[in-house]
Protein backbone atom coordinates (compact mmCIF):
# COMPACT_ATOMS: atom_id res chain seq x y z
CA UNK A 1 0.00 0.00 0.00
CA UNK A 2 2.92 2.33 0.62
CA UNK A 3 4.03 2.04 -3.00
CA UNK A 4 0.71 2.12 -4.88
CA UNK A 5 -1.82 3.45 -2.37
CA UNK A 6 -5.02 1.78 -1.33
CA UNK A 7 -5.92 -1.37 -3.25
CA UNK A 8 -9.62 -0.67 -2.83
CA UNK A 9 -12.10 1.79 -4.35
CA UNK A 10 -10.53 2.01 -7.79
CA UNK A 11 -7.03 1.23 -6.56
CA UNK A 12 -4.56 -1.37 -7.70
CA UNK A 13 -6.67 -4.35 -6.61
CA UNK A 14 -8.75 -3.75 -9.74
CA UNK A 15 -5.75 -3.47 -12.05
CA UNK A 16 -5.08 -6.24 -14.54
CA UNK A 17 -2.27 -8.45 -13.19
CA UNK A 18 -0.20 -7.64 -16.28
CA UNK A 19 0.14 -4.04 -15.06
CA UNK A 20 1.99 -4.88 -11.85
CA UNK A 21 5.45 -5.55 -13.31
CA UNK A 22 5.50 -2.47 -15.61
CA UNK A 23 4.25 -0.24 -12.78
CA UNK A 24 6.85 -1.63 -10.39
CA UNK A 25 9.55 -1.14 -13.03
CA UNK A 26 8.49 2.45 -13.66
CA UNK A 27 8.59 3.10 -9.92
CA UNK A 28 12.13 1.74 -9.70
CA UNK A 29 13.22 3.94 -12.62
CA UNK A 30 11.66 6.98 -10.96
CA UNK A 31 13.29 6.24 -7.60
CA UNK A 32 16.70 5.66 -9.21
CA UNK A 33 16.68 8.87 -11.22
CA UNK A 34 15.31 10.85 -8.27
CA UNK A 35 18.05 9.59 -5.94
CA UNK A 36 20.85 10.46 -8.36
CA UNK A 37 19.41 13.84 -9.32
CA UNK A 38 18.82 14.71 -5.66
CA UNK A 39 22.40 13.82 -4.73
CA UNK A 40 23.80 15.82 -7.64
CA UNK A 41 21.63 18.78 -6.70
CA UNK A 42 22.51 18.94 -3.03
CA UNK A 43 26.05 17.53 -2.78
CA UNK A 44 29.32 18.91 -4.09
CA UNK A 45 32.96 17.93 -4.29
CA UNK A 46 34.09 15.20 -1.91
CA UNK A 47 30.59 14.63 -0.54
CA UNK A 48 29.24 13.90 -4.03
CA UNK A 49 32.26 11.74 -4.82
CA UNK A 50 31.72 9.69 -1.65
CA UNK A 51 27.99 9.34 -2.31
CA UNK A 52 28.70 8.23 -5.87
CA UNK A 53 31.22 5.63 -4.65
CA UNK A 54 28.81 4.30 -2.01
CA UNK A 55 25.96 4.16 -4.54
CA UNK A 56 27.83 3.03 -7.64
CA UNK A 57 25.11 0.57 -8.69
CA UNK A 58 22.42 3.26 -8.48
CA UNK A 59 24.54 5.70 -10.48
CA UNK A 60 25.27 3.01 -13.09
CA UNK A 61 21.56 2.18 -13.32
CA UNK A 62 20.76 5.88 -13.83
CA UNK A 63 23.36 6.08 -16.60
CA UNK A 64 21.87 2.99 -18.25
CA UNK A 65 18.38 4.48 -18.03
CA UNK A 66 19.64 7.71 -19.60
CA UNK A 67 21.37 5.77 -22.40
CA UNK A 68 18.13 3.93 -23.17
CA UNK A 69 16.22 7.22 -23.10
CA UNK A 70 18.75 8.84 -25.45
CA UNK A 71 18.55 5.89 -27.85
CA UNK A 72 14.76 5.95 -27.92
CA UNK A 73 14.73 9.70 -28.51
CA UNK A 74 17.34 9.41 -31.29
CA UNK A 75 15.48 6.66 -33.12
CA UNK A 76 12.03 8.08 -32.48
CA UNK A 77 10.91 4.64 -31.33
CA UNK A 78 8.75 5.58 -28.36
CA UNK A 79 7.14 2.19 -28.20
Amino acid sequence: MQRFGSPYEGGWKNWPAAWLLPVETALHVYETLTAVNDARGRLEGDALEKWTARNARVVQAAMNIQAIRDEVEATGDGG
